[in-house]
């Protein structure tokens, strides 16, 4: 099984209030997913905590490192 993800990165954007998870293609970075956070105790149904946002992009990252090609097939000829 091959990966399919070989680098990624989890990157906290405070002026945004968000955590950013990053994966790397060949030549460039590509964001993935965006983990937002509210600092008002109010609006916790809709956003986690600081600390739940960052725990969430980093479990979201860990899985594109697990993330692999079981089957693959091309119908593509080089004559």
């Amino acid at each position: 099984m091959k990966p399919v993800y070989r680098k990624v990165k989890v990157v906290f954007n405070g002026s945004a209030d968000r955590y950013e998870v990053w994966y790397k293609t060949f030549l460039f970075w590509q964001l993935d997913e965006v983990f937002g956070y509210d600092k008002r105790d109010s609006n916790l149904i809709h956003y986690c905590d600081k600390e739940g946002a960052e725990k969430r992009a980093i479990v979201r990252a860990n899985g594109l490192l697990e993330t692999v090609i079981v089957y693959e097939k091309s119908t593509i000829s080089l004559h």
